[in-house]
């Protein structure tokens, strides 16, 4: 008797089911204005063919902070609901009456974002938050919660979040944000009640009010879709195919923060940039009375990394005008300790190898497990590989280097280079998405090559080693 997959279920939300591998947008009611028309909080949902985790995604909790739903527009274009792996829940617009009115606020004035995790019979905002909380976030193991600076200010994207927690300070490190910034929770903030609740939450700000700039909205896309990914919802192809850019570097990690604030009330002319690294005395800026004489010079009051800046030209005494974090010692991480296999057929050609997920060749090898000797790793990832079994007595050993790893940007690779007989032919298997054969021409002339293609192994220790 063949035995039947079991199906996954509909996904129910807002007195609705989404079926399987479909997407649709559900309205959640909110109130009524006084014409009479329903107010609506809209919720698209994402529901995969296979079981996964429930991710939700929020904007403009605060109704002039629109970079965030550019952000899920963009992501949720991405998305198929054919292949992803769980179920994303996408609302745009939380403060659906601020986005209506352009004010930060709801019409009571009140902070929705303060307002959690609310009540079905209190103000307008906690029943707004009330309402996201039962539908949205108490469905949901992960959130992102999307703002940018508020009136007149911008901010450095940066991702906001409790480093303590090992979780989710693994999936803010997958975001790729410049910056990562430990923050307290906020009694009655969104990020607070759903902590309560048992989701992890990250914060990314980033951008202006009322602004939709592309440094700001980027980097927000493509940090969700790498939290996706981190959590398997969906494949490293697809991340591949729907980044539009890559970290720069490993975020830099900060746990405290203060405001530069003006001595005097005068016209700005800032310096500072924003992710400015500046030291304790350096200039950000200079105020001017309107006779145009100096006022004062704003300087940095610590060491540390700008992540966010005024971007009123005239300021009052006391006003914060540059926000500064302190960033956090790296440690030195522990370097990865691989071996890796020279291969070359009677023509004096070298056996190199692709990984899926990957853009650079590399000799045919991998990490040690635990216990293993170099020359065992390298038998075994040869055979994982390329499918070839070598025998151990006749491997040795070409070298031993320490450089820089070819997939991992910053990380240091100690590796164990071996050289062993061609005993078949290879072929692509497991991890590997393709072979590629270089010529002894190719490896005398290394810039005929595209060395960008090759690994720094292969460039800098391996070719010269072999007397290429």
């Amino acid at each position: 008797m063949s035995r039947s997959r079991a199906v996954r279920a509909s996904f129910p939300i807002g007195g609705v089911k989404v079926r399987v591998g479909q997407r649709r947008e559900v309205k959640l009611d909110v109130s009524r204005l006084v014409t009479g028309a329903e107010v609506t909080l809209p919720v698209h949902v994402v529901h995969g063919r296979e079981d996964g985790p429930v991710v939700w995604l929020d904007a403009a909790i605060h109704g002039d902070e629109v970079v965030g739903i550019e952000v899920i527009r963009r992501a949720l274009a991405r998305l198929s609901p054919r292949t992803l792996r769980g179920t994303v829940l996408a609302v745009p617009i939380v403060n659906v009456l601020g986005v209506m009115t352009g004010d930060r606020y709801l019409p009571d004035r009140r902070d929705l974002n303060r307002s959690f995790p609310g009540s079905p019979r209190g103000s307008l905002a906690s029943r707004i938050a009330h309402l996201l909380m039962t539908e949205v976030v108490a469905k949901c193991e992960v959130g992102i919660d999307l703002h940018t600076g508020s009136d007149r200010r911008s901010n450095l994207p940066q991702v906001r979040c409790d480093l303590d927690d090992e979780r989710t300070r693994t999936l803010a490190e997958a975001f790729g944000a410049p910056v990562i910034y430990h923050a307290k929770l906020r009694d009655g903030s969104l990020r607070s009640a759903a902590r309560e609740a048992g989701a992890r939450v990250l914060l990314y700000e980033a951008g202006e009010a009322w602004r939709l700039d592309e440094y700001a909205v980027g980097p927000g896309v493509d940090g969700v879709l790498r939290v996706l990914g981190a959590l398997g919802m969906i494949t490293q192809e697809e991340l591949d195919a729907s980044l539009t850019s890559r970290p720069v570097g490993p975020s830099v990690v900060c746990r405290r923060s203060a405001w530069v604030r003006a001595r005097r009330t005068g016209m700005l002319h800032m310096e500072a940039v924003l992710g400015q690294q500046v030291t304790l005395g350096q200039r950000l800026g200079t105020l001017y009375d309107s006779y145009g004489r100096r006022l004062a010079i704003v300087k940095a009051d610590r060491d540390g990394v700008v992540i966010g800046r005024t971007e009123a030209p005239l300021v009052n005494s006391g006003d914060a005008v540059v926000h500064i974090a302190e960033i956090e010692p790296v440690p030195e991480p522990d370097p990865i300790v691989v071996a890796g296999v020279v291969l070359r057929d009677e023509a004096g050609r070298l056996l190199t190898v692709r990984k899926h997920g990957t853009s650079r060749f590399m000799l045919p090898g991998g990490k040690l497990e635990p216990g293993e000797n170099a020359v065992e790793a390298g038998v075994r990832e040869v055979w994982e590989e390329v499918g070839l079994r070598l025998d151990a007595s006749d491997v040795y050993v070409l070298g031993e280097y320490d450089g820089r790893a070819a997939n991992e940007p910053g990380a240091r690779l100690l590796s164990t280079v071996l050289v062993a007989p061609l005993t078949g032919e290879p072929q692509p298997t497991g991890e590997i998405a393709e072979l590629r054969w270089l010529t002894p021409e190719e490896m005398a002339r290394v810039s005929a090559v595209d060395a960008d293609d090759l690994a720094p192994l292969l460039t800098d220790h391996v070719l010269p080693a072999l007397g290429h």
